[in-house]
């Protein structure tokens, strides 16, 4: 891949950003990561553009990445669900009248109702899942991941104990409680402007939320840091919690 120099950092900045959802192109991606950093830290931007030996490495290591990337967006694309594949998926895991419950947007799977797979072994969601009508309940269930699609939840997100590490950057809206119990949830992302009801904190690893964000209910915080405490206090008196802070 030939490289401008000027694009250098932009395309490490790029490919440092990169998530994979199968375990093994995650390992893949950590240790070419591990390298370039290893490649960069010792001898530095200017050092590796004059030697060709370097400059070769580093762009051999960034093209390993990239066609990583390119092959799960690939992927991805050619495992996009059909309408069939929606009902099937609702069918399967209970839905009553399945085929009532779900419809195509531009930007995604609409699914009204619940989906609740609480300690189910269900292990995926649709993936342009876009929005859900009513709660999606995840505790203890085997999901590992959720739509970079998902922007909207009408009534309670329910993550305590689950599998899933990271919320997606466009989720916007719950309209119930988001429940983080115990979960590998360690943000919440910027768009997230509007929590319905409760936000449940306890012995999570959430260490700040955005300030933009509105709670309507309590905040249950026992166990997290002073400083995110703090913050929580703060956006209390500034009428963003409007329920208590319980610690």
């Amino acid at each position: 891949m030939p490289i401008e120099r000027q694009n250098l950092r932009k395309i490490l900045a790029t490919v440092s950003n990169y998530k994979f959802e199968d375990i093994a192109r995650q390992d893949q991606y950590k240790k070419l990561s591990l390298e370039l950093e290893s490649i960069i830290s010792e001898n530095g931007f200017d050092v590796i553009w004059e030697n060709h030996k370097l400059l070769v490495l580093l762009t051999e290591k960034l093209d390993m990445i990239i066609n990583l990337y390119q092959e799960q967006e690939l992927e991805s694309k050619a495992h996009l669900w059909s309408m069939n594949d929606c009902v099937q998926w609702l069918q399967d895991i209970g839905v009553k009248d399945p085929e009532t419950k779900v419809s195509f947007v531009d930007r995604g799977i609409v699914i009204s109702g619940n989906l609740n797979l609480e300690y189910s072994p269900v292990r995926e969601l649709p993936p342009q899942l876009f929005s859900v009508g009513e709660s999606l309940e995840l505790r203890g269930s085997q999901v590992r991941r959720l739509p970079d699609t998902l922007i909207f939840i009408g009534l309670h997100l329910d993550l305590a104990d689950s599998l899933i590490q990271e919320l997606p950057s466009g989720l916007s809206f719950v309209g119930g409680s988001m429940n983080l119990k115990d979960s590998k949830i360690q943000s919440l992302p910027d768009a997230l402007h509007k929590i319905g009801k409760h936000l449940y904190l306890q012995d999570s690893l959430i260490t700040d939320i955005p300030y933009s964000l509105e709670i309507e209910g309590n905040v249950y915080a026992k166990g997290c840091p002073q400083a995110l405490i703090d913050k929580l206090r703060g956006m209390k008196l500034l009428g963003k919690i409007k329920g208590l802070i319980k610690v």
